[in-house]
């Protein structure tokens, strides 16, 4: 992994385990994921994956897996909350699931 390649150079895993290591994760390297994981995306990171996430409610949409869009629209919605167009799509795929209140809200909230 990153951390171990980072510590040990390009050792190879014989070399690591001669020098006390197997090539498992350290609880230094765990740490540091955690963290890593909190990072903020940026923006342009946040608006790439919602987009990529309504891609994939459309294609889901068009399969008529409608469930499946509902799931990829909704990542897109609290990806980036205050894209409109995210609320329509979803809108559309309560309605053909005939969750009409759903349906309705999102569709109010995609005109706001």
């Amino acid at each position: 992994s990153s951390g171990i390649n980072a510590e040990y150079g390009n050792l190879s895993q014989g070399d690591m385990a001669q020098n006390g290591r197997n090539g498992s994760s350290s609880e230094e390297e765990d740490e540091f994921m955690e963290v890593a994981e909190e990072i903020p995306l940026s923006t342009a990171e946040i608006e790439k994956e919602a987009e990529e996430a309504r891609n994939e409610g459309n294609t889901a949409y068009k399969q008529r897996n409608y469930y499946a869009a509902i799931k990829s629209y909704t990542t897109a919605i609290n990806l980036l909350p205050e894209h409109a167009a995210y609320y329509g799509n979803r809108s559309a795929a309560y309605m053909m699931v005939s969750n009409f209140g759903s349906a309705l809200s999102d569709a109010a909230k995609s005109v706001e």
